[in-house]
């Protein structure tokens, strides 16, 4: 396999098969299982019930979510190239590893990464009793195919679907694999509004992030499918706030209404995810954006002397190269008791 990093996407997309909400499920993981499985890859993190904290880590504090703490190490492995380490992790340590398989198979082939078990079929001892769990090894091959790729008569893995990628691609247009995606929700305020997020969604793009925006679709674009699928395919969705964003936001026969429901519905589905990330342009946090963004850590837009900071600081984090990074940690100190 090439050494690769996988796209933010489908890191995600594997963060939701390592923190499965089915306790019914073969690929169920509990929270001390989960932590063991990536302790196992190099981590030091604990799982403890003292004072309800669950999932403790030294870099991202106490309390995480199953799938906060999935996907930020997944996101650390990826900067290895050890993504796939974790996958065959996971799939030995499943109760039903080739069911794990065919999960990673069925929500990754959209990107074209190939899982597969390189031994074939699950084999059996002669004695049943003596019979041991099958741990097959996995192949994973990260490798975007094209069409110029495939020998004739071949169907490439890079497509979900004919039929969804067409669509996609005639909505969204042309993405590009290698570079964060960003959607804007926002109000159409004034005509000065909209030129201010047109503004802020070229210098975003002038950072080699790809941009979503309704601005940028043709004319008879169907608009609710062009949020729906923007929102999903985004890495990240930028929130604008203003007072009259609110208000449409709870009107139900505005767009931003519709956009308000998918983006509500993502945070309720996924307690802690980063994806959102709130912009106020006119207001406070309280007055221009719904209750359940409205406390969501966000970049203050409404001063022209802080643009340029604000869009940098803001990049930055799509980028997930913050200017101030945590420090690291120091030995602890000696503290020698005085009599």
């Amino acid at each position: 396999m090439n050494e690769q990093k996988f796209p933010p996407l489908a890191i995600d997309t594997i963060a939701h098969i390592f923190a499965s909400k089915d306790a019914e499920s073969p690929l169920y993981f509990k929270g001390p299982q989960l932590v063991n499985l990536f302790n196992g890859l190099g981590f030091l993190d604990h799982y403890s019930f003292v004072d309800g904290k669950g999932i403790r880590t030294l870099d991202y504090g106490d309390g995480l979510s199953r799938y906060a703490y999935a996907l930020r190490r997944l996101e650390k492995l990826n900067e290895s190239f050890k993504v796939p380490s974790a996958i065959q992790a996971f799939v030995n340590a499943s109760q039903q590893p080739m069911e794990a398989i065919r999960a990673f198979q069925d929500k990754l082939e959209a990107w074209g990464i190939q899982v597969c078990a390189k031994n074939g079929q699950v084999s059996e001892s002669q004695d049943k009793e003596e019979a041991l769990p099958y741990l097959p090894d996995v192949l994973i091959d990260n490798r975007r195919t094209t069409p110029q790729d495939q020998p004739e008569g071949t169907e490439t893995n890079k497509d979900k679907t004919d039929e969804q990628s067409t669509l996609e691609t005639e909505i969204l247009g042309e993405i590009p694999p290698d570079r964060p995606v960003v959607f804007i929700s926002y109000s159409w305020d004034s005509d000065s509004h909209k030129e201010w997020v047109a503004r802020l969604a070229e210098n975003i793009a002038q950072k080699g992030i790809h941009v979503l925006l309704d601005q940028y679709v043709g004319d008879g674009t169907m608009l609710p499918v062009f949020m729906e699928l923007g929102i999903e395919r985004a890495d990240r969705v930028i929130i604008i706030g203003t007072e009259e964003y609110k208000k449409k936001a709870l009107d139900p026969n505005r767009g931003v209404a519709f956009e308000g429901c998918i983006i509500r519905t993502a945070l309720f589905q996924n307690i802690g995810t980063r994806k959102f990330i709130t912009c106020l342009k006119k207001g406070s946090f309280k007055t221009s954006f719904p209750l359940l963004v409205s406390n969501l850590k966000g970049h203050d837009f409404r001063k022209e002397d802080d643009y340029e900071n604000e869009l940098d600081s803001l990049c930055r984090d799509i980028w997930k190269k913050p200017l101030k990074a945590r420090p690291p940690l120091g030995p602890i100190p000696d503290y020698v008791h005085e009599e």
